[in-house]
């Protein structure tokens, strides 16, 4: 009889997650519920530091309740696994933070990750979402798209900090950025490359904490900051200047000038009730420079 039950439950369309408390599968007396189903599509969000696609949290809310259907326990099992992946996550602050979700994301590029080639259509929705470009498989680390998105959005920052106008970059332009920062961390040493990957996961945090920040602490990081003139080029030399950059000198000074800063800022936390909070920030002392040796 549970056995003619289950199938029934596996065929047609999913339930519809409106509200967190809706069953999304149940086999005999187990069920599961859409929201601890949704620390699946969640923690693609946390690792990848980019929102899903129309209609990929649907898709991975069936891959987790084929799986559930198949198997309630261990199910259960692995979706306790990736909250404790998230909440892995969310402990570091700033370029610790950083260096620690850019191995994830190397785990997750090899297979071996929290969802790994088996998980099938989760595992392919977090392969188009993660977007890896580049690697290092001695340093363990890699750079996604989201990561070299920030990048480019913090050149932009950089330039209207200056006073000039943000950043205009075409398609072209940013095909021949993307190149830049893949050759970037490509030849860099791991100290570049944990900096490359410390702009685009924290990027929303970043642009809420310099709109917030003292003119007494923008202008010390943009002393501090390794930054070129805004005006002696366009918008593509500009970025170029920046990309070319140092980014160990960028990441240090940004980061002590408005953080420390939280991965997974305002979204909800896998660590208990409530979102991830900003780290209190610690008062600069005066006279200290910002940049770092």
């Amino acid at each position: 009889m549970i056995m003619w039950w289950v199938g029934l439950v596996g065929c047609g369309a999913p339930p519809r997650c409106e509200t967190a408390d809706v069953p999304l599968a149940s086999v005999g007396a187990e069920v599961l519920r859409c929201d601890e189903a949704r620390v699946a599509p969640r923690y693609v969000v946390r690792l990848s530091g980019r929102a899903l696609q129309a209609g990929d949290e649907e898709i991975a809310l069936d891959a987790v309740r084929e799986r559930f259907l198949g198997d309630p326990a261990g199910t259960r099992a692995w979706l306790a696994q990736l909250a404790a992946a998230g909440a892995r996550l969310e402990g570091p602050l700033g370029l610790e933070g950083a260096a620690a979700r850019s191995h994830a994301v190397w785990e997750a590029a090899q297979g071996t990750g929290a969802i790994d080639a088996g998980d099938g259509a989760l595992w392919n929705l977090q392969g188009r979402t993660l977007s890896v470009w580049v690697r290092d498989d001695e340093e363990q680390l890699a750079l996604t798209e989201s990561d070299i998105e920030g990048l480019i959005r913090y050149a932009s920052l950089c330039r209207e900090a200056q006073g000039a106008e943000p950043l205009r970059v075409s398609i072209g332009d940013r095909t021949a950025l993307y190149q830049m920062a893949v050759e970037a961390f490509r030849g860099g040493e791991r100290s570049q490359q944990v900096a490359m990957t410390a702009f685009g996961v924290y990027w929303p945090e970043v642009r809420a904490r310099w709109d917030e920040a003292s003119y007494e602490d923008q202008q010390a990081w943009l002393a501090a900051a390794p930054l070129p003139p805004p005006m002696s080029a366009t918008s593509l030399g500009y970025a170029e200047a920046v990309l070319t950059g140092d980014w160990r000198a960028h990441a240090v000074s940004l980061h002590q000038a408005i953080g420390p800063l939280s991965l997974g800022w305002g979204e909800p936390s896998f660590v208990g009730e409530g979102t991830v909070a900003s780290a209190p920030r610690t008062p600069r002392a005066a006279g200290v420079q910002l940049g770092g040796p």
